[in-house]
């Protein structure tokens, strides 16, 4: 464990809950802010404050290291301690350095926890509750019956099969014989007893898809004839009492 990394656990463990008024924490050490300028008159120090507020961190604020000779330093640091197995230590970002190198004024910022702030502000006690989109606790599985519980109670092996994708009736069997006590089985039903839709071929589905076919043509037909009547009866009604009744109800020409 790097030094940062040991003074900040340090600090959660004994002060953050602590700080229950509002607390300006400043001057972090060097080890603790790797992008932070260093202090103006302790180099071991940064320019960084953290405003804490009911034991928990508000915002977070920092002058910007500017310097690219410095920050390749830092950045090595946080390598070594990376491969020390700190999985949060940073990584050289060498387009940063360049950038640095260019030239970079003298800057600052503040990061406003607006989650926290919420919190604090509508007195709740966990953050999930002023989250837009909270994380959930995972789903609950419910536990599933394997192809043994199906086999006992004498489900057709073809079920099994075709539920639980097992490439055949001998596999299956083989497994039964081989994990099931015998005692316990009852006698899976042969494809003769199956129902019909367990069993039925290839060549039975097509007849049955070509006679839902023509099913729906003659369905088709005599809507046609339906709407063919329809029409003629409006083309009398005009004609025998000279109303308009395709301009009145809207029906095209």
């Amino acid at each position: 464990m790097g030094k940062g990394k040991l003074i900040d656990a340090i600090f959660g463990q004994y002060c953050e809950g602590d700080l229950i008024q509002p607390t300006f924490v400043c001057d972090y050490p060097r080890e603790m802010s790797p992008l932070c300028k260093r202090h103006r008159e302790n180099p071991d120090l940064t320019e960084r404050f953290e405003l804490m507020v009911n034991g928990k961190e508000l915002c977070n604020a920092y002058s910007e290291l500017n310097d690219p000779i410095d920050q390749a330093e830092r950045f090595q640091e946080q390598l070594r301690l990376s491969e020390k197995g700190d999985d949060e230590a940073m990584f050289i970002d060498k387009d940063f350095v360049r950038a640095l190198e260019y030239g970079m004024p003298p800057t600052s910022g503040m990061g406003i926890g607006m989650d926290r702030l919420a919190m604090l502000m509508t007195g709740q006690t966990t953050i999930q509750e002023v989250l837009f989109f909270p994380q959930m606790r995972p789903e609950k599985k419910v536990p599933k019956d394997n192809a043994a519980a199906f086999a006992v109670i004498g489900v057709p092996a073809e079920k099994i099969i075709k539920k639980y994708h097992i490439s055949s009736r001998s596999v299956l069997f083989s497994w039964m014989d081989k994990f099931l006590n015998k005692d316990d089985l009852l006698p899976l039903q042969n494809e003769s007893t199956l129902d019909e839709d367990m069993v039925k071929t290839k060549d039975e589905c097509l007849k049955e898809k070509d006679a839902e076919i023509k099913r729906l043509r003659k369905a088709l037909e005599l809507e046609k004839l339906r709407s063919h009547a329809y029409s003629t009866m409006i083309d009398l009604a005009e004609q025998t009492f000279n109303i308009p009744v395709r301009k009145k109800s809207g029906t095209k020409q």
